[in-house]
């Protein structure tokens, strides 16, 4: 089991945030099949789940998983529930996690984007606006991208 990405989620433990070799973390015994750890300096305990996408999901996880692909594509939430032999009501509950949990990974990704040069494609009044500045730089305000960043047309 990889263990890089979870850590103690206490904001009073002085080993909260730290990933890895660097944390306190050590095995904790399971819950429901979910892999449980208690942290060493406060004694909170985490599942290797918690900020993912599978946290507190109780369906089996490569079902879980072809749902999400499905959804992803496109399919409806009915067609994705006949495919899997679930209650559309379960595809419902996992759309509701998946989309926020997508959406949080998207905009950190975005954030942390650093780019000097990129080609914009032209858009529609529809779509996001591209704001053109007096330097000729043209920024994404809606991406989190800035007019300062150097966002440059490739043309």
């Amino acid at each position: 089991m990889d263990l890089v990405t979870c850590h103690c989620r206490n904001t009073r433990c002085a080993q909260c945030g730290k990933m890895g070799n660097a944390s306190a973390l050590q095995p904790h015994g399971s819950d429901r099949g979910e892999v449980r750890l208690r942290c060493t300096a406060c004694g909170d305990v985490v599942s290797t789940r918690t900020g993912t996408a599978y946290a507190g999901i109780r369906t089996d996880l490569t079902q879980y998983a072809l749902g999400a692909k499905l959804l992803a594509e496109g399919l409806g939430v009915r067609a994705a529930a006949r495919i899997l032999e679930v209650d559309k009501d379960t595809v419902n509950q996992w759309l509701r996690r998946l989309g926020p949990h997508g959406a949080e990974i998207m905009a950190y990704h975005l954030r942390h984007l650093h780019l000097t040069e990129c080609q914009l494609p032209a858009f529609s009044a529809n779509n996001l606006p591209v704001h053109v500045h007096e330097t000729g730089q043209k920024s994404f305000p809606e991406a989190g991208l800035r007019a300062g960043e150097g966002v440059k047309s490739g043309r």
